[in-house]
C-alpha cells in the first residue's frame, strides 16, 4: 500500500467554501496538510485561528509585558511556535522559538532583534 502525500491539486472542492490557493508566503503547505493528514478542512481551520491570533498577537505582547507576565508571554511564543510549525509557517516558527529560548535568558537586546524578526514573519500572515 503506497501513502500519497498531499497535494495542492484540486485544492477546492465542491463541498468546500473557501479554496486553499496553491502558494502562501512563507508556509510550506504540502508540509502543513501533511501534519494534518492531508484535511484540507482541518487546515483551512487552523490558518484562519492563526491569522486571527496574529492579527491581536503584538497588543496582547505588549499588555503582558507591562504586567510583567513574563511566563504567559513565554507561553504565548511556545503556542505560536506549535501553531506555525503544524502549518509549515517555518519562518514564523522559528522566529517564535528563538524568543522563547531568549525570554528564559532574560537578555533585552535579544529580545528586540528577535521580536523584530517575529514581527516581519507574523506580518507575512497577514
Amino acid at each position: 500500500m503506497s501513502v500519497e502525500s498531499p497535494s495542492l491539486s484540486n485544492a477546492c472542492h465542491p463541498a468546500e467554501w473557501v479554496c486553499l490557493p496553491e502558494v502562501l508566503d512563507g508556509i510550506d503547505m504540502v508540509e502543513g496538510l501533511s501534519n494534518m493528514d492531508g484535511s484540507q478542512r482541518l487546515y483551512r481551520k487552523v490558518l484562519a485561528n492563526l491569522a486571527r491570533r496574529c492579527r491581536s498577537f503584538m497588543d496582547q505582547l505588549a499588555a503582558n509585558v507591562e504586567r510583567a507576565d513574563w511566563e504567559e508571554i513565554r507561553r504565548m511564543f511556545h503556542t505560536l511556535k506549535g501553531v506555525a510549525g503544524n502549518l509549515g509557517a517555518k519562518r514564523l516558527e522559528a522566529a517564535a522559538g528563538v524568543l522563547e529560548k531568549v525570554l528564559r535568558g532574560k537578555d533585552a537586546n535579544a529580545a528586540t532583534v528577535s521580536l523584530q524578526h517575529l514581527e516581519e514573519s507574523l506580518a507575512l500572515m497577514l
